[in-house]
């Protein structure tokens, strides 16, 4: 497979006489976006108090004719639990809540799974991956994915997730989705008027979006993922709904800019106090260890909303997203005064390339001379990723075949009391199947065994169908090791 363009011809981009910084920044992000590696790509740099550099590359959607600049819109993912949590230690700080008070007698209709190691489970704890509840099950699902749920599902259902094994850091959405009814217990989605009051309000951060109906869609870039033939946009599975608040927002990257500005100056912007320094602090400090490496960056702790990790010798504080062909990270340097903020459109595949750009980035920001050199030795690597993804995506486009039963035996609504309800339909020859907001495609992987592909969640997943003797339509769907039962 031929990637565009071949690597070998990019160093001609930043070849020549020395540039002032802002034009070495904007030469690295055009080495990286030459690479083929993401259809769309946003970039901004911060120094010290100002947005040092900020730009765009590519078109919003592959063919579209759109340019991407620094003001397009990405989905934020994970990101956005960087905004809740900040939002949460504010009124902390007010004396709203206590983070160290047990979440039940804030929420006393919560009900906590038997057998959670080391009860009580706090505010804090939800925050950082630490309650001890696995992430598996009906709450993340519903808030994630499918937007059927009202606060008090919620909060019935969390029951139904299983305890985790120790109160370890295990990384999740489920706190933040806890800490989410926390912030607006009777009001579903009340969250995001919290964040944005308490968040995006004193940043002025004006493009950033808690809800899809509110953006500016000519704005918005398109997800997309990597396949034999290039780039392909997907559908964004995400509506008002199921905007989470451990994932559910929308930014640019100059948006995003001004976030990392008050983070630097420990919530001054502009020459004005516009969050507390205290909240600040706060949110940055080192509450609880992990161990993981990601993309040469190795993680040793985590803060309330943000991944701690060491960078060639330097603190880094991030909070990564990924999802529906969309990825972000948000990130910076507190004792070096620099960070960098990188939105790209082209999935997993660009999840690589946006890692080995921001490290590139902070190498030349540090003052490293090797920036170019390494960002060539990473998109290597990221070349070698897209060459697995394109034969990987051949292979499945081959693996589906043909049901032996007309697609009318599939067709229904099933319901299912964790996870809700999945309406399966017949559009012509195409199975279309929806839960709650997601939706997508049910192909037959193996007549036989009634083997199912069901992509309503942004990648394919093994379900099961099960029939009667003798019946010709389907008596339940098999999902998410849980039995979906025909009910019209």
């Amino acid at each position: 497979m031929q990637i565009l363009p071949a690597l070998a011809s990019l160093p001609l981009l930043w070849a020549g006489p020395a540039r002032p910084q802002a034009g070495e920044l904007h030469d690295l992000a055009e080495l990286a976006m030459s690479s083929g590696f993401s259809p769309g790509l946003s970039v901004a740099v911060v120094q010290g108090e100002r947005i040092l550099w900020s730009g765009g590359f590519g078109e919003q959607e592959v063919g579209g004719g759109r340019p991407v600049d620094g003001d397009t819109l990405y989905y934020l993912a994970s990101t956005t639990k960087a905004f809740t949590a900040l939002a949460a230690t504010r009124l902390a700080a007010r004396g709203a809540f206590a983070l160290d008070r047990p979440i039940q007698e804030l929420l006393p209709e919560l009900a906590l799974p038997a057998g959670i190691p080391g009860v009580p489970v706090t505010v804090r704890h939800l925050l950082t991956h630490t309650h001890g509840i696995s992430g598996q099950g009906p709450v993340t699902f519903r808030v994630a994915f499918t937007g059927e749920y009202e606060n008090a599902d919620l909060m019935r259902l969390l029951a139904r997730h299983p305890p985790a094994a120790d109160r370890r850091f295990v990384y999740s959405n489920l706190g933040t989705d806890l800490v989410g009814l926390l912030l607006a217990p009777a009001e579903k989605g009340g969250w995001k008027r919290v964040v944005e009051a308490e968040v995006l309000a004193p940043l002025g951060m004006k493009s950033s979006y808690l809800r899809r109906s509110q953006l500016d869609s000519v704005r918005l870039a398109t997800g997309h993922e990597f396949g034999p033939d290039g780039f392909v946009p997907v559908v964004l599975r995400k509506d008002d709904a199921n905007m989470g608040p451990a994932g559910g927002m929308f930014s640019s990257a100059r948006d995003l800019a001004r976030l990392v500005l008050a983070e630097l100056s420990l919530g001054r912007l502009e020459g004005v106090q516009v969050l507390p320094r205290e909240v600040i602090e706060a949110t940055q400090h080192k509450e609880v260890e992990q161990e993981r490496d990601f993309f040469g960056v190795r993680r040793h702790g985590y803060a309330l909303g943000w991944d701690v990790g060491d960078y060639r010798g330097e603190r880094l504080l991030h909070r990564p997203g990924s999802f529906g062909g969309f990825y972000s990270n948000v990130s910076f340097m507190p004792e070096r005064g620099v960070g960098v903020v990188v939105l790209a459109s082209g999935g997993s595949l660009s999840m690589a390339l946006s890692e080995a750009l921001l490290h590139a980035l902070y190498d030349h920001c540090l003052g490293h001379e090797d920036a170019f050199e390494r960002l060539m030795a990473e998109l290597t690597t990221v070349e070698r990723r897209a060459e697995r993804a394109g034969a990987s995506a051949g292979v499945a486009a081959r693996a589906t075949r043909a049901s032996v039963r007309p697609g009318a035996a599939y067709a229904g609504r099933y319901v299912n009391a964790d996870y809700g309800t999945l309406v399966v339909t017949l559009a012509g020859e195409r199975l279309e199947a929806r839960l709650g907001v997601a939706c997508g495609t049910l192909l037959i992987d193996d007549p036989e065994r009634e083997k199912l592909s069901l992509d309503v969640l942004g990648e394919p997943e093994t379900a099961w169908a099960e029939f009667e003797p003798e019946s010709e339509r389907a008596r339940a769907i098999r999902y998410l090791d849980s039995e979906f039962v025909r009910a019209d």
